[in-house]
């Protein structure tokens, strides 16, 4: 899963400065899933597939990092909505 960008500021020193929301950072929750698994857990087909856009509840996943690239994995119970194209 790539989580969606986040508006950010750039100074004249090159500091980045990502909006806050009420002293806290606000990552988005949705994103676009990049790759899904054949089954779950349970060894149920998944609902998701590879590049639907989806929502998920605040503070889930685990984050991973590959070739420099932020990357958030998560179970499919983790996600509450999937926008229709």
């Amino acid at each position: 899963m790539k989580r969606a960008a986040v508006e950010e500021k750039k100074t004249k020193g090159g500091i980045i400065v990502i909006e806050k929301q009420e002293g806290e950072l606000k990552l988005p929750n949705f994103g676009v899933v990049l790759a899904v698994s054949d089954k779950d857990n349970t060894g149920a087909k998944p609902l998701v597939k590879k590049g639907d856009i989806v929502y998920f509840f605040d503070f889930t996943g685990k984050e991973a990092e590959y070739e420099l690239e932020k990357f958030l994995v998560l179970k499919e119970s983790d996600i509450y909505a999937v926008v229709e194209k």
